[in-house]
């Protein structure tokens, strides 16, 4: 594997958003931005579809 993994242990991000419909995107934008802004982007597509259908879940289930 030619990229060094990255430190995870030094960064905490939080996010809090409204239990509605919207939060999906919310969380998803939040997830890419940050991605993007480590040097991470290439797993942008991934992560977001991944954070969509847990938000989404979690929307649906609570």
């Amino acid at each position: 594997m030619g990229v060094p993994p990255h430190d995870l242990t030094s960064d905490t991000y939080t996010l809090f958003t409204p239990g509605n419909a919207h939060s999906a995107k919310i969380c998803r934008d939040f997830v890419q931005r940050t991605l993007e802004t480590l040097g991470l982007g290439h797993l942008g597509d991934t992560a977001a579809l991944c954070t969509s259908e847990l938000v989404t879940n979690v929307h649906q289930h609570t």
